[in-house]
This record gives structure tokens, C-alpha cells and sequence, in this order.
């Protein structure tokens, strides 16, 4: 259920439904990010057991995202889960999950640019602005973010990062050049 930022209100957010969301032992952390051919692959995984699961989250290279250190994320996303009284009890928009999907951020409309639904993320009006999702994906010391209308959750289990990476990199290529 769709809820509004304290701070920002026309800012509306949710948590995001994913593999890691919110196991409350699952201290997450970015091990990689991989940009090869026309994917970015960032590698997520629980400090503890990153050679027994890896998490990969793959999106368009064509399409914004950043992967911040969580402190300076405060200024950006961070801002819409701040509260106006931190004294006071919330009613759900404190981050109980790790990944969220949010709706009419600043990120949103920095990268659509241009008229009110005539900026390039909405297709040049194909897509209301304030249909554009922009994900958020929060860990130990990283915040990734990013806007895409497509992405692809793949678990890896048992498998070395060096040999998790080399697959990615000659897999991704292969398929798009001789595939």
C-alpha cells in the first residue's frame, strides 16, 4: 500500500517486493557492480554467507541509476523516510523493508526533464510522470537506486564471486554478440 513521505507529500512510496527485502538477518551489503554489454548487474549478499548466496539484480544500462554510500543517500532518497517529529511514533513509513519503490522523487524528475510528461523517461508523453517507479535498494553501507520500466532478480547458491563475475561478463557477452 502506497504511502506519502511525511517531508514530501507528493512523494508516495512502498516497500518493493524482492528476495532480500526485509529478513531482518540479512545484512546486506553491494559486493559488485558490473556493467557489461547492455546490462548493469549489481551483486548483493549477506555479509555473512556471500559464497553460499548472491543475489543479482540486473536492469538496462540504458536507464538511470547511482550507487551511493548510504551516508550522502540521506540527502537524496534517504530525505522522504525522515519524519517531522522524530520524538513521534510513525505509522509505517519508517523502513521496515530494504527495498522500496517510489513515485514523483526527485531523481524521477531530474532525469525526465523537460515538460510535464514530455521528458525522456516518460517516453515523451507516452507515460504519466507520475506513473514512473524509481527503486531503491538499501544496504550496510550502499544505497542503489534506479529507474527502469524492466529487471531481473537471479539467486546464486555455492559459488565463488571471481567465478560468479566471469560468468556474467563472458555469459552477457556471448549472448549479445554470438548468441
Amino acid at each position: 500500500m502506497k504511502q506519502k513521505s511525511e517531508l514530501f507529500p507528493e512523494v508516495l512510496m512502498e516497500p518493493w517486493k524482492t528476495p532480500v527485502m526485509h529478513d531482518p538477518d540479512f545484512d546486506l551489503t553491494v559486493k559488485c557492480v558490473l556493467q557489461a554489454g547492455d546490462q548493469v548487474h549489481f551483486f548483493l549478499c549477506n555479509r555473512k554467507s556471500e559464497e553460499r548466496k548472491m543475489h543479482v539484480l540486473t536492469i538496462p544500462r540504458n536507464y538511470p541509476y547511482r550507487v551511493m554510500e548510504e551516508g550522502y543517500s540521506w540527502a537524496g532518497v534517504g530525505q522522504y523516510f525522515r519524519v517531522k517529529d522524530p520524538k513521534k511514533k510513525t505509522k509505517g513509513n519508517g523502513k521496515s523493508s530494504c527495498t522500496w519503490k517510489l513515485w514523483n522523487t526527485h531523481f524521477i524528475r531530474e532525469f525526465n526533464g523537460g515538460e510535464e510528461g514530455k521528458g525522456a523517461l516518460s517516453g515523451y508523453g507516452k507515460i504519466k510522470p507520475d506513473k514512473i517507479i524509481h527503486y531503491m535498494v538499501s544496504t550496510g553501507g550502499d544505497v542503489i537506486e534506479f529507474i527502469s520500466p524492466t529487471m531481473r532478480w537471479e539467486i546464486h547458491k555455492n559459488i565463488k564471486m571471481e567465478k560468479l563475475l566471469e560468468l556474467y561478463a563472458k555469459k552477457r557477452f556471448y549472448e549479445r554478440y554470438y548468441g
